[in-house]
């Protein structure tokens, strides 16, 4: 919950439709307080080796992170247990299963952004701790999501030339007005057979403005640096585009659902979502009218026939 609370239940105990939905319908379910609500809902692996091999990652608000083992709550006891300390006004936004061979994207409402590998957040043994300091924030910020993403064997000047010679054979998926970062001056040539592993371990962020504007861009962009610093520019934010509104991990065959604070939703293709640098201001994906704002984006995954 986002008051640092963790509870559990067994899925076979769960209505079919609550399960296909957030928030009060599992609420009712948990002995929360008034004051409480659920910040996330995950599934734990029925894999008693995956279960011991990997790691739980909690986030909060004000950018604090702190790494467990996810075996310490294997079991816990229906009213639930206290997974990490909060500072005051602070509240959980963020929960992930992840393994030390991962790293962490942290994004900002301002437009920043983080990138750090698992292991330089330290196990806690204990639950009662308020972590470490994921990020540090400027005034009125505030973290918006937790991404886990792939940890890529590639040096800083081997991703710089990889971005601009892919940013020559996407140029069809590439804003016109918003090229990707200028990359002149790169020293590494990386050869076919690295240009061909990169392509295959490619990810891409999706950022969503309150707005209504709409971002894809390369995780490459985005290099590892230490846990704790102020972070990098995730996207270039204007009166026109307004603040980051979501921001995750996106597949081309994926669709988005975007809400707006009046009750309006829409549903696009993330493949008409042209490609961009990270200092770019993203193209126009959802029309908002007078003072709304888009509240709330997901991405929709590509199912099989």
């Amino acid at each position: 919950s986002d008051k640092g609370i963790v509870y559990q239940i067994k899925t076979h105990k769960l209505p079919e439709a609550t399960l296909q939905s957030r928030g009060k319908a599992i609420v009712n379910l948990l002995p929360t307080k008034s004051n409480e609500s659920i910040s996330i809902a995950l599934p734990l692996p029925q894999d008693k080796n995956k279960l011991k091999s990997s790691y739980v990652i909690f986030l909060t608000q004000q950018g604090f992170v702190r790494r467990n083992q996810l075996s310490d709550f294997e079991k816990i006891r229906p009213s639930g247990i206290i997974a990490m300390k909060l500072h005051t006004g602070d509240k959980i936004i963020g929960v992930a299963i992840c393994s030390e061979r991962d790293d962490i994207l942290l994004t900002t409402k301002e437009g920043k952004a983080i990138r750090f590998p698992v292991k330089d957040i330290r196990i806690f043994k204990g639950r009662a701790s308020s972590g470490i300091r994921g990020i540090k924030l400027k005034k009125n910020d505030q973290v918006l999501s937790l991404m886990i993403v792939n940890h890529i064997d590639a040096s800083y000047d081997e991703l710089k030339s990889y971005l601009r010679m892919a940013s020559f054979s996407r140029k069809d998926e590439m804003s016109d007005s918003e090229p990707v970062d200028d990359n002149e001056g790169v020293k590494v040539k990386i050869s076919p057979e690295k240009y061909s592993e990169l392509v295959a371990s490619e990810q891409f962020i999706l950022a969503i403005t309150e707005k209504g504007y709409g971002k894809r861009s390369s995780l490459y962009e985005y290099r590892t640096t230490k846990r704790g610093g102020s972070g990098i520019i995730a996207m270039k934010l204007t009166d026109k585009n307004g603040k980051i509104a979501s921001s995750f991990p996106i597949n081309t065959n994926d669709d988005i659902m975007l809400i707006s604070d009046q009750g309006r939703a829409m549903r696009t293709g993330v493949s008409k979502i042209r490609i961009g640098g990270r200092n770019t201001q993203g193209v126009k994906v959802f029309s908002v009218s007078g003072k709304e704002r888009v509240t709330s984006a997901d991405k929709i995954e590509e199912q099989a026939e």
